[in-house]
């Protein structure tokens, strides 16, 4: 195509019978198919040159062959043989242009030459809109093209098959087909490499192993004479209830995502790891304690906090007259560990943990996976900072060093953990002494020099108690004076068990010039669509003669004089570095992150997920004193979980967060937080649906120590009101990831994957007859097709010098295959496939992992309750219980949940008057689909004083949104 010509308005693509076109074919059929690439588009001529002559690139061998191709007949067009010019074809338009236009080619003798033959249209079209009449009177010639494919009958690719087809989630499927032994073939779906394949009895066979539908192409070249010919065929693969990643999330009518509820009671202490994404229900008070205690109950994940909530429990004889709150709600994501501290005499408690999936919370009770090969660490570690600034000749710079020390095994244990810190002068030590070195332990029986004044710290857990309940555990090193040359040092940990060492952990810290100091890099938001920027932070300072850059995807630019940029958008998941170089260009030190870019999204129906669906993304946290309110917008669903403590006596205040949704009933979590009475902390955990408005404020002047954490289902953050920003945190620096294992399969070679990179479609589902775009990325001079089968035929498509496509009319599963090709040769250097699925209004999943935003929280719906009597509803969808009750005379209302099949589970709401304040309580409450909730009279204990009316703002949140 000319440079500069102007650009087709219409997609063309082939097919041929029979399929594949084999070279010296007789009386085949080639079929042109022509769609308007929008409404407004007007095509009167098409003009079709068949190529012929001698190079593999021509579709006819002569010019009598060319000659002998007779049009067929197309409804609403008159389709011409050219007189003058052998293989040249005319369609002038009679009617209105359809949406889809077949045109026919008949009589096709094939060229003996396999290769790619390119079809020559000229395209007489036009685009108008209502603001330009004017450019439907004059149709503009353009020019097209459109390939057909040659298939040398040297290189059979036959019987293609996947079985079993369809197969379940995690079956290995076995792709074959009928081939010659001394010909060459390869295995590509998606973006990797299968096994290489095999051959026996004519037949080439390999295995892979399935999760979600996959289109599989194989690869084919042989020689034929003194020429290599090439040859390659897709086949598409289903899998009942897949395990898929996706966008954004939206769901219309039900949602049945809430596994089996499971109980675990528990004396004082708690620790479990979520193996999943899920719910814990605390009932602090199951057995009062016989002293009043306080409760801390913490969320970690990747070293750090990211939830916190706390609680005071009255002594025994003093709950039954007058209790307090003692319910709460968290959220926990997927490998993150949930730890409760109890100070005081708490007796105990109960906990519900109900899954999104069907995985049960890995406690100290629960079996244990210890392995501990080659003597290597087996807990797990994070610290901070990874880098600090040397002293100098007149200043010492001492450094705080934190190491956070986690285990997921319930079995694992360790007897003492030895930290070495390298002390001298040299680049690989990091203190020049130890002297004023002191620790901090946050709940291990000790931490200190070990002998003393020695160079190793020996951190000891208590005996009797298992490390699980014992982590995570926070170490801390106090005034470390770093000495004064530049260069990395390793912090050495060994764990010690018995009289057997492991073999050290190394944490490096890498020692700056004085002065230079980077980090906490970022990107918020840390995943994004194809469209959006993200904008990434760091911490900073810089000395004289000091360069900051950021750097991603071939781009870099000066940063020095900032501490945030917005970037994008990004056609991929992409790394992004921070580095920090001297006058003379050297580097000194650099910060990596990656954003994010979110699969294709999701609109579904009807949701069901059977074992694990892993939604809670990475929590935001703020500290704010609520002087003000605290506002901000859900960019999509997500919980926002609150922990307030007043520090001073005689202060009280009433604590609201009020969440004004875009549909539905207004609602809201109310707690009263004081430290008289031994204290009330108050503490809520509240959904909040995708463009709702919430407000966080307080009723009275009061020194609070408040907690905020807003946990998005999917990405969405919170938009908070400036200047009201985040706690701007990187994750904590951890050693390296472990190495894949041996036998998984391997991405494609790096040339390969530059070729061509990022093929996917907008979306993972369509409606029956909708369109789908397809995106790439594409590098060098290749020829490009799209490959795929529409119901009728395979269809080529020519995407040359493009990186997006629309295809239309999609009525069943879809794969799609884009390859990179020789312009000359015809070799296929790349392959990438993807696939559109058409919406089913049930969407089943073994396995779901949401990286966009969800749209999932329904409208909130009213709950008529009155104190006096029960309230009970089924619920056709999951869901969520919420809002708050506040009885000035004391009451406790009980909500059960009754699932359809497992063991019902229940909360205490306790809601009273503390001195002269009334107090209520707050519900956050899932319902899985099916099961009865309900919510018991009130058990009034003075129901002669009541001095205030009685308050129930309750609502019914639905797991689903109706998209109308």
């Amino acid at each position: 195509m000319p440079v500069n010509a102007p650009q087709p308005l219409m997609h063309y693509g082939t097919s041929t019978t029979p399929a594949p076109l084999l070279t010296g074919t007789e009386g085949a059929v080639i079929s042109v198919t022509a769609e308007p690439k929008n409404e407004n588009v007007d095509c009167t001529r098409l003009e079709f040159t068949l190529p012929y002559g001698n190079a593999a690139t021509d579709l006819l061998a002569d010019e009598t062959a060319a000659r002998n191709v007779v049009p067929g007949t197309t409804p609403g067009w008159t389709v011409t043989k050219d007189p003058n010019k052998a293989g040249r074809f005319v369609a002038d338009r009679k009617d209105t242009l359809a949406s889809r236009t077949v045109f026919l080619f008949k009589n096709v003798t094939v060229h003996p030459k396999a290769g790619t033959a390119t079809l020559a249209l000229q395209e007489h079209s036009t685009e108008s809109t209502a603001a330009d009449q004017e450019a439907a009177a004059a149709p503009t010639p353009k020019p097209a093209t459109a390939p057909v494919t040659k298939v040398s009958k040297a290189v059979p690719l036959d019987d293609l098959r996947v079985t079993p087809n369809p197969a379940n989630c995690k079956d290995k499927v076995v792709v074959s087909w009928k081939g010659r032994e001394n010909a060459r073939y390869s295995v590509t779906y998606g973006s990797t490499q299968a096994p290489a394949p095999t051959y026996r009895d004519g037949t080439w066979s390999t295995s892979v192993e399935l999760t979600a539908p996959t289109t599989f192409v194989v690869l084919a070249q042989a020689e034929e004479g003194a020429t290599t010919v090439y040859h390659h065929r897709s086949v598409y693969a289903d899998v009942r209830n897949p395990q898929s990643t996706i966008g954004s999330l939206t769901v219309a009518q039900a949602t049945s995502v809430f596994g089996k509820p499971r109980a675990h009671a528990y004396q004082r202490a708690f620790a479990a790891t979520a193996p999943c994404d899920g719910l814990l229900l605390l009932d602090l008070a199951a057995t009062p304690p016989i002293r009043l205690s306080r409760v801390f109950a913490e969320v970690w994940a990747d070293g750090m906090r990211s939830l916190l909530q706390r609680r005071t429990v009255p002594a025994r004889e003093k709950f039954s007259e007058n209790p307090r709150p003692t319910a709460l709600c968290l959220p926990i994501a997927a490998g993150a560990k949930l730890k409760i501290i109890t100070v005081g005499r708490m007796a105990g408690g109960t906990a519900w943990w109900v899954p999104f999936g069907n995985h049960d919370l890995r406690t100290s009770a629960s079996p244990g996976t210890v392995s501990a090969e080659d003597g290597q660490p087996q807990l797990r570690y994070w610290y901070t900072p990874d880098s600090t600034e040397v002293s100098t000749e007149h200043q010492t710079h001492k450094e705080k060093i934190t190491i956070i020390v986690d285990t997921v095994d319930p079995a694992l244990t360790c007897d003492k953990l030895a930290l070495t810190v390298p002390t001298g002068t040299g680049a690989e030590h990091l203190a020049s002494s130890t002297s004023g070195i002191t620790t901090q332990k946050l709940t291990w029986d000790s931490f200190e020099a070990d002998p003393p004044g020695s160079n190793t710290f020996v951190a000891t857990p208590y005996n009797g108690v298992k490390l699980f309940d014992q982590t995570p555990e926070t170490l801390t090193l106090n005034e470390v004076p770093v000495n004064t040359t530049q260069g990395t040092a390793n912090l050495e940990v060994i764990e010690k068990r018995g009289s057997t060492p492991s073999k050290p952990k190394l944490l490096p810290i890498v020692k700056l010039k004085a002065g230079l100091s980077i980090r906490d890099l970022h990107c918020a938001p840390s995943a994004v669509t194809r469209t959006q920027q993200t904008e990434v932070r760091w911490k900073a300072t810089v000395t004289a003669g000091t360069t900051l850059r950021l750097e991603w995807a071939g781009t870099s630019c000066d940063v020095t004089t900032t501490q945030r940029k917005k970037i994008g958008p990004f056609a991929r998941s992409t790394p992004v570095r921070l580095a920090a170089y001297d006058s003379s260009n050297k580097l000194l030190h650099t910060l990596q992150t990656v954003v994010t870019v979110t699969d294709p999204d999701l609109e579904a129906k009807t949701l069901t997920v059977t074992d694990t669906l892993t939604l809670l993304g990475r929590p935001q946290r703020w500290e704010p004193t609520l002087d003000s309110p605290f506002t901000g917008q859900a960019v999509g669903d997500g919980f926002l979980a609150l922990s307030a403590n007043p520090r001073n006596l005689g202060q009280a205040t009433l604590i609201e967060a009020e969440v004004r949704p875009v549909k539905g009933t207004p609602y809201a979590a109310r707690c009263l937080a004081t430290a008289d009475s031994g204290g009330l902390p108050a503490a809520f955990l509240i959904p909040v649906p995708a463009g709702a408005k919430l407000s966080v404020t307080r009723s009275a002047p009061a020194l609070l120590d408040t907690y905020l954490s807003w946990i998005p289902l999917g990405s969405g953050p919170l938009a908070a009101s400036p200047p009201r920003s985040p706690l701007d945190e990187a994750p904590l620096p951890a050693p390296g990831p472990a190495d894949p294992p041996a036998d998984a399969p391997h991405a494609a070679e790096p040339d390969d994957l530059d070729i061509l990179a990022d093929f996917r479609p907008d979306t993972l589902m369509v409606t029956h007859g909708d369109s789908a775009q397809l995106s790439w990325t594409a590098r060098g001079e290749h020829t490009l097709t799209l490959v795929y089968d529409d119901g009728r035929a395979i269809c080529q498509t020519d995407v040359t010098g493009r990186t997006e496509h629309r295809v239309k009319h999609l009525t069943r599963a879809t794969p799609f295959t884009l390859l990179a090709q020789d312009k000359t040769t015809g070799k296929v250097l790349a392959a990438r496939t993807t696939e559109v699925l058409v919406k089913n209004p049930d969407s089943l999943f073994t396995n779901l992992t949401v990286t966009g935003t969800c749209t999932v929280l329904g409208p909130p719906e009213p709950v008529p309750y009155t104190f006096t009597t029960k309230w009970q509803r089924t619920v056709p969808t999951d869901g969520f219980l919420t809002g708050w009750l506040q009885d000035p005379a004391g009451a406790t209302v009980t909500a059960t949940v009754a699932p359809a099949t497992g063991p019902a589970y229940h909360l205490p709401l306790h809601t009273a008057t503390l001195g002269s304040r009334p107090f209520p309580d707050t519900l956050l409450l899932p319902v899985p689909k099916g099961a009865t909730v309900t919510l018991s009279a009130a058990a009034t204990r003075q129901p002669d004083t009541h001095h205030e009316p009685r308050q129930a703002h309750l609502v019914w949140l639905p797991l689903a949104r109706p998209t109308s």
